[in-house]
């Protein structure tokens, strides 16, 4: 009985952490930029850029450092713990392919409403950023390094 209270107890705080976590990364995704950038009048608006690598292309090739951490490495970054909570708070064994379709999906719907609320631009590079960085967390997890 001692174990299964544990166990509860775990899972609870494990599902405070995930929500916390999504707590954050609405709040990054839809009111900081856009307080931000509206703020400083640097708000240019959306976008849609179905093109695959485009924007990473781009930020590549004019090295502008802000950028490229903000838009590669961030999208990356804000997705390591999805990849990493997801298998947690599933009960059972989650393959990898699963992960990525419902990452694809959560990205993809998040994209889409920056857009519709005009707080950024719809992006498949960052769709495809999100992913690698939710396959990045479930490496981690499935290979127990956190």
């Amino acid at each position: 009985m001692r174990c299964e209270t544990v166990k509860i107890f775990i899972r609870g705080i494990v599902i405070m952490l995930f929500c916390t976590y999504l707590t954050i990364l609405f709040y990054l995704l839809f009111f900081s930029n856009y307080r931000t950038a509206v703020s400083s009048g640097q708000f240019q608006g959306t976008g849609i850029n179905l093109i695959p690598f485009k924007s990473i292309y781009e930020h590549i090739r004019t090295a502008e450092s802000y950028h490229f951490t903000d838009n590669l490495i961030g999208n990356i970054l804000a997705f390591i713990p999805f990849g990493f909570f997801l298998p947690v708070l599933k009960k059972t064994y989650i393959k990898m392919i699963k992960l990525i379709c419902i990452t694809f999906a959560f990205s993809a719907s998040i994209e889409y409403l920056q857009y519709v609320f005009k707080v950024g631009a719809l992006d498949v590079d960052d769709i495809c950023l999100n992913v690698i960085g939710s396959l990045i967390g479930y490496y981690l997890f499935s290979t127990r390094c956190l």
